[in-house]
């Protein structure tokens, strides 16, 4: 066991036959939100052609808050009509509701999609994250109507903390505000996409979440990150370990590695 005093993040490096995970002083609560339990709604009537788009490190707040069309209300209205569909994660707009084949049946626009969560009851200070695999193309996450992240490069993980936007032991309201601008059909990445007046890369046509979403509690200081470095050795790998500590001042945890036979 080694002692730790960590500021905003440290590395560590081991050179390990194997890796285990760390443990803190609070293990990580870590909820599987994939699957069933999610509602779509295709919000027809959005201006999404007309919307200004924003790179990423854009400031939350200089991005526009988009509600859903009609309000708040008039969503959960249709969320709870036949326009509604009860959706899995991954899963795409077109898997859903696609009406054609190939191309003539691809969907574009902006979808909704919804779910409640519930916050793991907590005994002292944690941070609380969602993390999204994969979005195609435009992800505008909300926590009860309140807009916690914005990601416009489709297709690659992101994490959203969302520890001031929760009450841990609380319910809230997911809703994920997905838009898709048409794409390609085939394999071929050589041609741009438009979208209004700008034109971005191409990627392959169908929009939704299509990876998989976590819901994980976790200490004030935790671990951000491992990555496994391999060395000439055959027989050894170095092994780095980024700690974040989510608080103004300095703690000092326990860091425990564990080596396991695989």
């Amino acid at each position: 066991m080694k002692h730790l005093t960590t500021s905003a993040a440290s590395w560590l490096a081991f050179a390990l036959l194997s890796l285990a995970t760390p443990a803190l002083a609070q293990p990580r609560t870590v909820v599987d939100l994939s699957g069933p339990g999610w509602t779509l709604w295709l919000d027809k009537d959005a201006r999404w052609q007309d919307e200004e788009l924003f790179l990423p490190g854009t400031p939350l707040a200089e991005i526009p808050v988009r509600p859903p069309t009609g309000g708040w209300q008039a969503m959960e209205a249709a969320l709870k009509g036949p326009a509604a569909t009860s959706v899995a994660v991954p899963g795409t707009v077109e898997e859903y509701l696609m009406d054609g084949k190939g191309p003539a049946g691809d969907i574009k626009g902006v979808s909704w999609w919804v779910r409640r969560i519930r916050v793991p009851e907590a005994g002292g200070p944690r941070r609380v994250a969602l993390q999204f695999e994969s979005v195609r193309e435009r992800a505008e996450v909300f926590v009860d109507e309140r807009l916690v992240f914005h990601d416009l490069v489709g297709s690659t993980p992101f994490e959203v903390d969302i520890t001031e936007a929760v009450e841990p032991g609380r319910e809230h309201r997911l809703a994920v505000r997905v838009t898709d601008p048409g794409g390609n059909f085939d394999w071929r990445d050589s041609a741009s996409i438009a979208w209004g007046k700008y034109r971005i890369p191409g990627s392959h046509g169908f929009g939704g979440i299509t990876g998989g979403v976590r819901l994980v509690s976790r200490d004030v200081v935790y671990v951000d990150d491992v990555y496994v470095q391999n060395t000439p050795a055959i027989t050894a790998v170095n092994v780095f370990v980024t700690l974040r500590n989510a608080t103004q001042g300095k703690l000092t945890r326990d860091v425990v590695v564990r080596l396991l036979d695989a």
